[in-house]
């Protein structure tokens, strides 16, 4: 091949995937969906993606993205990525006063005058923030030549309308442009700071120096209550957006027999295992958090899965996994990244002690997992749902766990995957903790006395499976 050789791999990947993509489309007999279309897709959710379709999506983001980045000059590449932070106000801003909404019933288009009026917002600010957005795709302007109007009239499109503010992914949008965009970008200072920069304390963490105080005190001063309901929603978003619900899609669950048990360790409310019920009605389930979220739990079972409650095959029972094994002799321990139950603790102003792992240091890890290895029988197996992250050059020891992306992408899909990493600087921004590769997960799981089996790669999340050592 000639020395222009990864210039065509890059294209020619970018075509065959879009024939996966026009293929899958086909096969549910629908179109892909333009920019301009408003409606839902039957692809929206990761959960509804077949695995053909998310490979091929994710190499048509990388492929994209590195061909443009090879082609075009360094500097213009570098410098557009340091203004992101102009896009990001932006967004912030038409989430907040809810241009999307005002939008919804004027599919054609409004004016950035009723804009203005409508918003409360100064009208020629406005339209250069709304044509910075249409420029990036969220948002479109109106065509002058085929609507005879003039410049300036903005309509939604099939990205803006997830900033509807009905739309829970509009505050994970909202709570990163503004809670996240602030606390990273004190960073720079805290890590070069000679006694924070060290730190892996959450009061040394970045969020604290831009905020005055850590997430959970923040999110719970009374005067903060749109910060916290806002957080709620992100989560809600976020879970929608990773993909919460994979659980029940990548696991073999029929392979398992009549009444196996799974106990969702840290689970809230229990979203992820009741669909995992629902999709397998032979499995019961230990649904196990502080007392207040159980006691909600129990009520959202009833409205939500109430056979489920009535056939006995859910139970509730609290505890706290720092100071407490969960109910001995499970067939399974799922452990998640339930950052509903963060939200909701903060929202009723309830003191903190269960969270997301990805949220804790190794030492309190490893006590939440000491604690269930404490009490599993020799056949029961422990899942961990969280975010794993993959090494950008390619290692002989995680080759096999992954789903590799063809030459000459990065193993790890490059920017397709970006939002992982992404989620790992923000875990150090706000609570001075990570997000994990599979090696680290490995380690910690052999700190305890487990053995580790397999990784299932969800694309968005891995499981990561260990059995007694």
């Amino acid at each position: 091949m000639s020395s222009n050789g990864h210039i065509v791999q890059l294209s020619s990947l970018i075509m065959d995937s879009v024939k996966v993509v026009l293929a899958e489309y086909e096969k549910v007999g629908r179109e892909v969906p333009s920019l301009d279309d408003t409606s839902p897709s039957p692809f929206d959710t990761p959960e509804s993606v077949p695995l053909a379709l998310s490979k091929a999506i994710r190499t048509i983001e990388a492929a994209c993205a590195q061909l443009t980045y090879t082609v075009a000059s360094p500097g213009h590449i570098m410098v557009n990525k340091t203004y992101a932070h102009c896009e990001i106000a932006g967004m912030l801003l038409v989430c907040n006063t809810k241009i999307a909404d005002l939008l919804l019933d004027y599919p054609e288009g409004l004016s950035v005058s009723d804009l203005s009026q409508k918003s409360g917002l100064e009208m020629s600010k406005l339209h250069r923030i709304l044509r910075l957005l249409a420029t990036k795709h969220c948002f479109r302007e109106a065509s002058c030549k085929v609507h005879s109007v003039r410049p300036g009239v903005f309509a939604n499109n099939r990205l803006s309308i997830k900033l509807l503010s009905a739309d829970p992914v509009s505050s994970t949008v909202a709570q990163g442009a503004d809670d996240l965009h602030k606390a990273t970008a004190c960073l720079n200072e805290i890590l070069q700071d000679p006694s924070k920069g060290p730190s892996f304390e959450v009061k040394d963490c970045a969020f604290v120096s831009a905020w005055g105080s850590n997430p959970f005190e923040f999110y719970s001063k009374p005067e903060n209550e749109m910060y916290a309901q806002r957080f709620g929603g992100a989560m809600i978003g976020w879970a929608e957006v990773t993909g919460s619900k994979m659980l029940s899609k990548v696991y073999p669950w029929k392979d398992h027999p009549q009444d196996t048990v799974i106990c969702d360790v840290g689970g809230a409310k229990g979203h992820v295992t009741m669909d995992l019920v629902q999709a397998f009605p032979h499995l019961k389930i230990v649904l196990q958090d502080l007392p207040p979220l159980i006691q909600q739990a129990t009520e959202f079972w009833k409205t939500d899965h109430p056979s489920a409650v009535a056939n006995q095959r859910v139970s509730f029972v609290d505890f706290d996994f720092f100071k407490e094994s969960p109910v001995p002799g499970c067939d399974f321990y799922y452990v998640t990244h339930s950052l509903q139950a963060v939200c909701d603790l903060i929202i009723q102003r309830v003191t903190l002690s269960s969270c997301v792992t990805h949220d804790w240091p190794d030492k309190q890890c490893i006590e939440i997992l000491s604690n269930i290895r404490k009490v599993m029988k020799p056949t029961s197996h422990v899942l961990i749902q969280e975010i794993v992250l993959q090494n950008v050059a390619l290692t002989s020891s995680e080759s096999g766990d992954f789903i590799q992306a063809p030459l000459p992408l990065l193993p790890n899909y490059g920017v397709a995957q970006a939002r992982q990493y992404n989620q790992d600087i923000n875990m150090m921004a706000i609570f001075n903790s990570r997000e994990r590769s599979l090696s680290d997960f490995i380690d910690l799981g052999t700190q305890v006395g487990l053995k580790f089996l397999r990784m299932w790669d969800t694309m968005e999340t891995g499981i990561v499976e260990f059995i007694v050592a």
